[in-house]
């Protein structure tokens, strides 16, 4: 059991901390954990993006691993952030190219559509 004091970051995801996984399992109900670090990736691509820089592959990797268990609502909330922005082409490259991450979001999209 993780101590009252832990909050999952962006940094235990990309280093695939198992207390991230732990946290969410433990605390379904902590929406506002998951928003803010949906809000973390948005930040992470949007600074990337700005820099014009790429996302380390193993960073990509970890996020889509991450954003994968998560409930389908919730990795649509990310990709409505970046849907219609200029870091929508960015967030393609990096996390949709061959990802099963696209199939999913897309998947998902045509049966709301």
């Amino acid at each position: 059991m993780l101590g009252t004091g832990y909050v999952p970051t962006l940094k235990g995801v990309l280093k695939r901390s198992p207390k991230v996984y732990e946290f969410l399992d433990s605390n379904p109900d902590r929406q506002d954990v998951l928003h803010t670090l949906i809000d973390q990736i948005y930040g992470y691509v949007v600074a990337n993006a700005n820099k014009n820089e790429p996302i380390q592959v193993d960073d990509v990797s970890a996020i889509v691993e991450f954003l994968m268990l998560l409930q389908n609502e919730h990795r649509l909330a990310l990709f409505e952030k970046i849907r219609g922005s200029k870091y929508a082409v960015y967030f393609g490259q990096h996390f949709l190219k061959n990802t099963r991450l696209a199939e999913v979001l897309y998947a998902k999209r045509a049966i709301a559509a």
